[in-house]
């Protein structure tokens, strides 16, 4: 038998105290398992090598000074200092300082400086707040920071509208956003067997 205070609460809210069949518990909200939002990752045009995992690898923390010459096989993360060459059979991920030739499969030049030769055997991409000074050979360039040297490319060559070039450049083709400043010689490499063709005047000349 309800109480009388129930009785008034019903009759003056329509409520009478006792949860319907339809209601839903409290703890079952709680225990309803929300989806979490979905983060995309920001797109390169660029392959990031630096994502790969790499169980073989070599690191070098942000508090090394190394001065002498390194070699590697393996995948590797230069963070600090490196006064001397610096040579792997594999990728290379630079952030810091290398005062000298630097020599990789594919490297990622992410808010560093380099003062000596880049030789690749595959691509290098130099990131905005990033400085080259010396000569650059590789299959594929994209650059979006700062390079002085002559730059000779396989393949394909990026220039982002941050870039800023002093050197001269040959490359089988090249693609530059505006903004993008080049002070030097360009050179394009595409050999068309039909070159000729496109200049005949049919004999007229």
């Amino acid at each position: 038998m309800k109480s009388n205070f129930t009785q008034a609460l019903k009759e003056l809210t329509g409520f009478d105290g006792e949860p319907e069949e339809s209601s839903v518990a409290f703890s079952e909200v709680m225990d309803t398992e929300f989806e979490e939002p979905v983060f995309k990752p920001e797109v390169y045009t660029f392959k990031d090598y630096s994502e790969k995992i790499a169980d073989d690898c070599t690191r070098l923390s942000s508090t090394m000074v190394i001065e002498g010459e390194v070699k590697s096989d393996d995948h590797v993360f230069l963070n600090g200092q490196l006064i001397g060459n610096i040579k792997t059979s594999s990728d290379m991920n630079i952030s810091n300082v290398v005062v000298g030739n630097v020599s990789a499969q594919n490297i990622i030049l992410k808010d560093g400086r380099i003062k000596g030769d880049v030789t690749l055997e595959g691509d290098l991409f130099v990131g905005e707040n990033s400085v080259i000074v010396g000569d650059i050979n590789c299959q594929n360039l994209e650059v979006s920071g700062k390079v002085k040297g002559n730059c000779q490319v396989e393949d394909s060559a990026k220039f982002a509208k941050t870039a800023y070039m002093i050197c001269d450049i040959t490359a089988g083709t090249i693609t530059s956003q505006q903004g993008a400043k080049i002070i030097g010689t360009i050179t394009t490499t595409s050999n068309d067997p039909n070159a000729e063709a496109e200049f005949d005047f049919g004999g007229e000349f």
